[in-house]
């Protein structure tokens, strides 16, 4: 399901750009957050309002309307930390 380092765990998730991808992120998330048991309900709940927004405006502004690209979420487990990138190589909206 994704590489292992020394320092943590780390997946990586490459998705359509299309709106219905979005909560096979968050269900990635929920996985990958079960991991940590120091995780509270509300703190996962706002990291998965925070996924929605960031990978919601990829969706949206990164690629032109036909949707024809891919969005790329990392997440990566630390001893301290998790860690969540959204990216894309779509061009700036207008």
């Amino acid at each position: 399901m994704g590489a292992m380092s020394e320092e943590g765990r780390s997946v990586r998730l490459t998705i359509p750009a299309r709106a219905e991808y979005i909560t096979l992120c968050r269900l990635a998330l929920t996985g990958i957050a079960r991991v940590r048991q120091d995780l509270s309900e509300e703190l996962l709940a706002d990291l998965k309002l925070a996924l929605t927004e960031a990978t919601s405006n990829s969706v949206r502004h990164a690629y032109a309307e036909d949707g024809d690209g891919v969005v790329e979420i990392s997440y990566e487990l630390l001893e301290d930390k998790l860690v969540i990138e959204v990216t894309d190589e779509g061009g700036l909206a207008t």
